[in-house]
């Protein structure tokens, strides 16, 4: 399957590179950016829920700042070559999982946490990962954005420690605009 069926990410096989990837990459982290905003709406009568939220939603934001920055640096030739078909074959599954992910959804506060978690535990972060790490040229840097990604990612797993069990945050309910 060469095509993002159904997804809000649709590229043809002729349209495929390496800034094509990039380009994909860069709107799933804005999704996700906007997936945790939402959250922080649902959730804007508890602060410490709220500012969780909006963290996350930043550092998604930041996520595809950083992607963006190393797509500039990048060679307008060498971001025409066709890009590795795993590595494409699994930011179609990561985008197809994303679109699948529907903030209207959640009615708790475990139902937004678990969605996080599938979000950020799916294909996303190694995508974001792989793509810094293979363009970034100094070590000390690459080491920084896995320490940041790994922090990140550590947040949604001391979520229970800060925000309680799963039976206390089902009592927290989601208040839609």
């Amino acid at each position: 399957m060469n095509r993002l069926k159904n997804s809000k990410t649709d590229i043809p096989p002729n349209e495929q590179s390496i800034e094509s990837i990039f380009t994909v990459c860069i709107q799933n982290e804005m999704r996700v950016c906007s997936i945790y905003k939402q959250f922080a709406v649902f959730f804007a009568n508890e602060p410490q829920i709220r500012c969780f939220w909006a963290e996350l939603a930043g550092e998604e934001k930041l996520h595809a700042k950083i992607l963006r920055d190393i797509q500039k640096a990048i060679s307008s030739e060498h971001l025409c070559e066709l890009p590795n078909n795993h590595l494409f074959q699994d930011i179609q599954m990561a985008t197809i999982f994303l679109d699948k992910c529907h903030p209207e959804t959640v009615r708790t506060l475990d139902d937004a946490y678990e969605m996080a978690h599938e979000i950020e535990f799916s294909e996303i972060n190694p995508i974001f990962k792989l793509l810094a790490c293979s363009f970034i040229q100094k070590e000390t840097r690459k080491k920084t954005l896995i320490a940041q990604l790994s922090n990140h990612q550590n947040k949604l797993s001391k979520f229970t420690n800060t925000f309680g069990d799963k039976n206390f945050r089902k009592e927290i309910i989601a208040k839609h605009p």
